[in-house]
């Protein structure tokens, strides 16, 4: 299943980077990562809930996810004004919340892009000009 989830998430991720003016090259050097697969369970609202918060609004830290559902919609979006170190600013991470209805339990799947043990997450020397000064140290 991450298998065949990563190949769309890569293709993604190297059309994001390709509209940077990255190389195929470059961007897999920058998206250096390994993907693990979560299961998510949300329970069903108590009797007489109609909507419950299953999963708080929150923003995810992580390279990428690629979210797979059970046809039972609950997430939601809410534009921000966060930041994420990776892109020295220029794209943010989506906040993000799980809104719970109907009599049953909900699951979704994830493949979460994790970077690879000792990466230095920084901004890339492309993303950083007189316009655009780096924002964020390396970590």
């Amino acid at each position: 299943m991450t298998k065949q989830l990563d190949e769309p998430k890569n293709k993604i991720e190297m059309m994001i980077l390709d509209s940077y003016g990255f190389g195929s090259e470059k961007s897999r050097s920058i998206m250096a990562s390994k993907s693990t697969l979560l299961i998510n369970k949300y329970n069903a609202p108590p009797l007489g809930d109609d909507h419950v918060n299953g999963l708080p609004a929150h923003t995810d830290k992580r390279l990428s996810t690629t979210l797979c559902d059970d046809q039972v919609s609950g997430l939601e979006f809410e534009t921000t004004d966060g930041q994420w170190a990776w892109s020295n600013g220029r794209m943010h991470s989506m906040k993000h919340r799980v809104m719970i209805s109907g009599q049953r339990e909900q699951y979704s799947l994830l493949v979460i892009a994790l970077p690879v043990e000792d990466t230095i997450v920084k901004a890339p020397k492309e993303l950083v000009d007189e316009e655009h000064p780096q924002l964020f140290k390396d970590f």
